[in-house]
């Protein structure tokens, strides 16, 4: 997983390669990541 933050706009841009769903990896058919915009104050860290 990687994440970017930019300071100007207080969110965090989270890509992954999958998801989680009812315990199921779903993963992108084209083999690309998911990406995510996360307001700032509430992303955790998982590092």
């Amino acid at each position: 997983m990687f994440f970017e933050t930019t300071q100007n706009s207080g969110v965090v841009v989270v890509y992954t390669p999958y998801i989680t769903k009812n315990g199921k990896r779903i993963y992108r058919k084209n083999g690309g990541m998911f990406r995510f915009e996360v307001p700032a104050n509430e992303y955790r860290c998982h590092i």
